[in-house]
């Protein structure tokens, strides 16, 4: 009579052949016919034939569309399913936010298996705060439905006293259930369970009975506790090759292996790993070189870690191949060998591990061990991307933006970046923001900026929340405040990001958004220039140079301009030319000037263009070197090449032999340095290397065969962009002056 829900009870009779005859074609007919009329249970059932390839053509997409069918309109056990199927990455990218929210819509339906998925998240941390006590609500709903491995969970957590009172009888309690109830649906099979069960004080029949079940699921720590019993003979019969048995099922669920011994450092465990090492299963060596090398071995040795890494990874094992990579990458504990890193990345990536691939992705790209090869580094990035590794997403969102060993493709990088940020790379995330903000691969829009910065920004992310500040003080996106942006400024300061430290410094220095403050302002400039910030070297060398904060010190002023100038700060040379001037050098107690000449030379070499001009001008002079006018000219040559006004002077006079009048030149320095009544004493040379003002040029350099009027003729039609640190009323007064009257 075409009654849906009717259809789908007899599609499940004749799918699982209850009362009938099994058919999965009549089990399709039925499923499909209930499911047109959107009955909920049916699109589920029929999604499952289309995932299996039961009585139909296997379809992924056709199998996923009809799960979110139902799903989307509350089906529990479809809700479960696609939570499990988002945090495994099956079929599905994987995102962990994605399953959160599909277990909680069917856990809220009080679905078992989903609220012990979801007790699970919340013990782990995945895609939700870290909460013992969550979990442990969540693992008590679930077992009181009967999923035996919310059971196991809860023991742990009684017997540790993790988000409930420590009670080692509800401990037992919980455990004996465990095993009285069957087997969860096979698809949880990787679950942790507990401590030893004998520090309950379990009989040792109890302890194997339970200790057996729960081993022949899968559960990890059960099958290192079974292990134990065998190599001991205790409550069964002693069998080392039991013992080594039940040691490398352990040892091979790898993940929850190492989450075990992170929280367990000094495990009892480890002595029958070794055990199970020896006897050469090369997972199990393996994992004695991990517990070595992290130092969760009663004896940290990079050495025994080394040692057990090349047993395994001659044995072909891919981790440890990878493992060996790394060492010799520099990682750890041996000399640094990027030819042997790269062949062992290489064995390990030929085998399919993402993480290795990854790696041999960097070394080709970078050309360490190997040629350089950016098609190499896709290629690799491309295949454990394709395995749904997050980085390897990453890389190529890169080297798409970037057109590095692929043709530049905005629009392909922000399909990766998004793939990366649905796994909870909060990185990507931050760059997705950037991308929207600049228009990059997809339509610009500050509020999708805001909105990914934000979600970005509140999970910790650094550079988002540096971006984030400076939406906040433009106004983009957002009202204007000064205060918010402070705010996610700090808190990336805090983090360690080097850039925001910088700019924490210059908020404080200036009271911009926070109250102001010379002592916050030192601190912060001093942390970001101990990472070599150069903004931060530069301001930090400022606060030493004008004496905020600490007594004046040119020397160290001096030191921290030079650090600056080399990490790339364009205005430090300034500084250190006005240091360095005949002027400022005059009240310092500098005994030597060959020390002077040695740090003009160092900047001249380097390409700076007002230490070629100083170097020029110690040559002119004879001060601190032998006077020489032809290597004044030479210095002088190269500084003027460069737009420099002073080298450009000076050229012109030694080409043409005579002084140039710059009084005009001179009574402009003066009035934006508030030096009025002193311009018999001021020299326009040392005046325009001062730390008050900074000259920009833009002009092109004076080709071959020039002659001194094309260098007066460059120093008088420069264009300059000009910079004045808190002489507002002297800019109208620059707009009207002409520098270089003839």
């Amino acid at each position: 009579q075409g009654h849906g829900p009717s259809q789908n009870h007899l599609g499940e009779m004749y799918e699982r052949g209850h009362g009938v005859d099994q058919s999965s074609d009549g089990a399709l007919k039925l499923y499909t016919n209930a499911a047109e009329q959107g009955i909920q249970a049916a699109q589920f059932n029929l999604g499952c034939m289309f995932k299996e390839g039961r009585g139909v053509e296997q379809s992924d997409d056709k199998a996923i569309k009809l799960f979110i069918t139902a799903a989307e309109k509350g089906y529990a056990p479809a809700q479960d399913y696609l939570g499990w199927m988002y945090q495994n990455g099956e079929e599905v990218e994987r995102s962990i936010e994605s399953a959160v929210q599909w277990y909680t819509e069917a856990a809220r339906q009080e679905h078992g298996i989903a609220q012990y998925s979801l007790g699970l998240m919340f013990l782990q941390g995945l895609g939700v705060y870290q909460n013992d006590v969550e979990a442990a609500e969540w693992f008590t709903k679930a077992a009181d439905q009967g999923i035996q491995a919310a059971q196991f969970c809860l023991g742990e957590m009684y017997e540790e006293g993790r988000g409930v009172e420590k009670c080692s009888s509800e401990a037992r309690r919980r455990y004996d259930q465990a095993v009285e109830y069957e087997a969860p649906p096979g698809r949880i099979s990787r679950r942790q369970m507990g401590k030893r069960g004998r520090e309950i004080q379990l009989s040792d029949v109890e302890m194997i009975k339970w200790l057996t079940k729960a081993a022949e699921q899968g559960i990890q720590q059960a099958q290192f506790n079974l292990g134990g019993l065998y190599k001991e003979g205790r409550g069964v019969e002693q069998s080392d090759d039991d013992a080594a048995k039940w040691f490398t099922k352990g040892a091979e669920q790898e993940e929850q292996y190492a989450r075990f011994f992170n929280q367990s450092p000094r495990s009892e465990m480890i002595p029958w790993l070794i055990y199970a090492a020896e006897q050469g299963n090369m997972v199990a060596q393996y994992w004695v070189g991990w517990t070595y090398g992290r130092g969760r071995n009663p004896v940290q040795s990079e050495t025994e870690a080394f040692k057990w890494y090349t047993m395994a990874a001659e044995q072909g094992y891919a981790k440890a191949q990878r493992a060996l990579g790394l060492m010799y990458n520099g990682w750890q504990g041996i000399e640094r060998n990027s030819v042997k890193a790269v062949r062992w990345f290489e064995k390990a990536a030929e085998q399919g591990d993402a993480e290795a691939q990854v790696y041999l992705g960097w070394m080709h790209a970078k050309g360490r061990g190997v040629e350089q090869s950016d098609a190499e580094a896709v290629k690799w990035f491309t295949k454990a991307a394709e395995q749904g590794h997050v980085e390897a997403q990453t890389c190529l969102g890169l080297m798409y933006e970037t057109g590095q060993g692929v043709e530049q493709s905005s629009v392909q990088a922000f399909k990766r970046f998004s793939k990366a940020a649905k796994q909870g790379d909060i990185e990507a995330v931050g760059v997705l923001g950037w991308m929207y903000k600049n228009g990059r691969g997809v339509e610009q829009s500050d509020a999708e900026a805001i909105k990914f910065y934000t979600k970005a920004a509140k999970h910790g992310g650094a550079s988002a929340q540096v971006a984030l500040a400076w939406m906040y003080d433009e106004g983009r996106g957002v009202e204007q405040n000064s205060v918010e942006a402070a705010g996610w400024l700090i808190k990336a300061a805090e983090q360690g990001n080097a850039e925001a430290q910088s700019r924490a410094g210059w908020l404080y220095d200036v009271g911009k958004g926070v109250d102001q403050s010379d002592r916050l302002a030192f601190l912060w400039y001093g942390r970001s220039a101990a990472q070599q910030d150069p903004y931060g070297l530069f301001n930090l060398a400022s606060i030493y140079e004008l004496g905020l904060e600490v007594d004046p010190d040119g020397d160290e002023a001096l030191r921290l301009f030079h650090e600056a100038a080399s990490k790339g700060d364009p205005n430090a040379h300034f500084h250190i030319e006005w240091l360095l001037s005949p002027e400022y050098l005059g009240r310092q107690p500098f005994a030597d000037l060959s020390n002077v000449v040695s740090l003009y030379h160092q900047g001249a070499e380097q390409g700076y263009a007002a230490a070629q001009c100083n170097l020029g001008r110690m040559f002119e002079k004879g001060r601190g070197v032998a006077k020489s006018v032809g290597e004044a000219i030479v210095w002088y040559r190269k500084s003027a090449a460069q737009g420099h006004m002073n080298a450009q002077d000076r050229l012109g006079f030694l080409l043409k032999g005579e002084e140039k009048s710059r009084g005009d030149f001179s009574r402009f320095y003066a009035t934006a340095m508030g030096l009025s009544g002193s311009f018999n004493n001021f020299n326009s040379e040392e005046a325009c290397s001062s730390s008050k003002v900074i000259f920009i040029g833009h002009e092109k350099a004076p080709g071959e065969g020039e002659n001194h009027e094309s260098y007066y003729g460059s120093a008088k039609d420069k264009s300059w962009s000009r910079i004045f640190f808190g002489i507002d009323d002297v800019v109208k007064a620059l707009q009207e002056i002409n520098l270089y009257e003839e």
